[in-house]
């Protein structure tokens, strides 16, 4: 899988972006390319103003929307890349300073550690019924 399909993204003739985090073998784990394509994007559509309505993300499969961080991540990714702070958050969302989009976070099962930060990134939270929102803490 090439660093570009990691991400697919498209923008529908109502102008409604869909970012999809395309990683279902590693449920959807965020690594140092997928991370580097999402805040790309999300450049784009705070670049895009009004050509863009509202942004849904998701991730492909039905067994996890994002399972956080990829720590098995061969170069310079794993934990190395991921006890760097981002000022952008994990995946370039949560804390991104200037994103006048609505953001839709399709909860499609699992969302842990660094998944979880993402999708509270969003303004608004769709999850299915087997959806499963964990952070580190709990059991």
């Amino acid at each position: 899988m090439s660093g570009q399909d990691k991400i697919v993204y498209s923008v529908d003739d109502d102008k409604v972006a869909t970012v999809r985090i395309n990683r279902p073998a590693q449920m959807n784990a965020v690594d140092s390319a997928t991370a580097s394509l999402l805040d790309c994007i999300f450049d784009e559509i705070a670049a895009a103003k009004t050509k863009i309505r509202c942004v849904i993300l998701t991730g492909t499969g039905d067994k996890a929307f994002c399972a956080g961080a990829d720590m098995k991540e061969d170069g310079p990714g794993g934990l190395e890349y991921w006890t760097q702070t981002n000022a952008k958050g994990f995946g370039t969302l949560a804390m991104r300073k200037v994103l006048d989009v609505p953001i839709i976070a399709k909860v499609n099962g699992l969302a842990l550690g660094g998944g979880m930060e993402l999708m509270l990134g969003c303004d608004l939270v769709v999850a299915a019924e087997h959806a499963k929102i964990l952070n580190f803490r709990q059991k």
